[in-house]
């Protein structure tokens, strides 16, 4: 039996739904369509959830997800002499 109850008493923002949380939840949505648009994630957590997220919080989950898929632009930037060596 699946337990509900506990989120019922939550606030409709719940401040436990990290940026983190949602990039892990939307990852392969994000990865396999990077266009993949913030209001699509608030939308996606809404219907699942029940909880609605910020713009915001939507947007840093996108990058998150795309960090984890890529990395980050500054370890991309630290990379590029060794890749430039091996050409």
């Amino acid at each position: 039996m699946e337990h509900t109850w506990l989120l019922e008493q939550l606030e409709p923002q719940h401040h436990n739904l990290s940026a983190c949380f949602k990039a892990n939840y939307m990852y392969p949505l994000i990865v396999d369509n990077p266009s993949y648009e913030p209001k699509s994630i608030i939308y996606a957590v809404k219907e699942e959830f029940k909880y609605k997220i910020s713009y915001n919080k939507a947007y840093r989950a996108k990058q998150k997800a795309l960090e984890m898929r890529w990395g980050t632009y500054k370890a991309s930037y630290h990379n590029m002499p060794a890749l430039l060596h091996t050409i």
